[in-house]
């Protein structure tokens, strides 16, 4: 199966609400009271997002596991035969094709399993769900940004494919997961969020001519994919190709990385629990924070 990976950052709201709501546990395990009480989200703003819901709640507190399918709702039609009047006909019908949608509460990430045939933009989807989880936490004075998990080398393969580079553009979330794996951007991220209430910290490269010179080698640049990465940011440049009038932008939510594994999973309860945790320790090496 093949899953992308997003990491969840948390943040206090700016505007705190009068009548706040308490929650005695982590913020991962209120994320899953919350989308199990609230499993459908219909889109607001219909560029850059997409309807979806999830459904065959499973959890183990003691595995810590969290296990759902999630979904979305298309028109289709049926064909159909009647052996009376012997003709062909059709009949609309909704159908609801869905993926595997898993949560690691230790790492604060959702694994989702990828599938072009049921969502064919994830970035939608990544937008979606930060925007339903965003409006669920408001009534507890909390915010969450998310960002998929990606490899270092995506970003410089990009690069490499254009001719000409005018933007590069790296949004950092503050810190409050990584410990110490990034001293050098938590440092940064740290002073940034104590001096100026900051939740976030944008560096943006800029050439007019698209002129920039981007070296795979540059300490700062490589920093910041390495914390962009772990799903504390996102990164985006804005480029072109050959003589092309056009500009293209690639976005590292756009261009997620996928990760394989050797488990697949039907919706048998029997084994499910544990091919679920064969999955996440599959996975887990690609977005481990914790020792």
């Amino acid at each position: 199966m093949n899953f992308n990976i997003i990491r969840l950052s948390f943040n206090s709201l700016k505007q705190k609400k009068l009548n706040k709501k308490d929650f005695f546990g982590s913020n991962m395990q209120l994320i899953e009271e919350l989308l199990q009480e609230n499993y459908e989200y219909i889109r607001k703003r219909k560029r850059g997002y997409i309807d979806f819901h999830l459904g065959n709640f499973k959890t183990e507190d003691a595995d810590k596991v969290f296990f759902a399918t999630l979904g979305k709702y298309k028109a289709i039609s049926k064909k159909k035969f009647d052996d009376t009047e012997r003709e062909h006909y059709t009949e609309p019908d909704i159908s609801s094709p869905w993926v595997t949608f898993l949560i690691d509460r230790i790492e604060q990430v959702i694994i989702i399993e990828k599938n072009s045939s049921v969502f064919t933009n994830y970035e939608s989807l990544f937008n979606s769900i930060e925007d339903h989880l965003n409006n669920l936490l408001a009534e507890y004075d909390l915010a969450v940004s998310i960002a998929p998990i990606t490899l270092p080398h995506d970003f410089w393969k990009s690069i490499a494919e254009y001719d000409s580079i005018y933007t590069a553009n790296f949004e950092l979330f503050m810190p409050n997961l990584f410990g110490n794996t990034n001293e050098s951007a938590e440092r940064i991220l740290s002073e940034a969020r104590e001096k100026y209430n900051a939740n976030k910290l944008t560096e943006q490269i800029d050439n007019d001519d698209g002129a920039l010179k981007l070296s795979q080698n540059d300490y700062e640049i490589n920093t910041w994919l390495d914390w962009i990465g772990k799903g504390g940011g996102k990164w985006f440049i804005k480029c072109k190709k050959g003589a092309s009038k056009r500009y293209t932008k690639i976005k590292s939510t756009k261009e997620a990385s996928t990760f394989s594994t050797s488990t697949d999973i039907e919706l048998n309860y029997d084994d499910l629990i544990i091919k679920v945790k064969n999955i996440v320790s599959e996975l887990r090496k690609y977005y481990l924070t914790k020792k």
